[in-house]
């Protein structure tokens, strides 16, 4: 992947994770799956189990979204040191 193509995706993980319907989408489901684990029988292991990878998954999932924002942070901070370095002839 191009460092433009890089740039890009981080922009639009940016827009993704700041928009409001994201935000309330995530919001509900992680609720959602609280309230299932803290109301499941103690003796459904199964189920609670199925609802916590659940809930890891969620995070894992915004996690790989923030992964491409800092790429994109990095990235655009390396480029700007590299027009410094190539501007003082370095």
């Amino acid at each position: 992947m191009t460092n433009e193509q890089k740039l890009i995706r981080a922009e639009l993980a940016k827009q993704l994770v700041e928009s409001s319907l994201f935000i309330e989408a995530f919001d509900d489901t992680r609720n959602k799956l609280i309230e299932e684990i803290e109301s499941c029988p103690m003796k459904d292991d199964e189920y609670r189990t199925k609802l916590v990878l659940s809930l890891q998954l969620l995070k894992n999932i915004k996690g790989a979204i923030t992964t491409h924002i800092e790429t994109g942070k990095l990235l655009t901070h390396a480029l700007k040191q590299k027009t410094v370095f190539n501007r003082r002839g370095m």
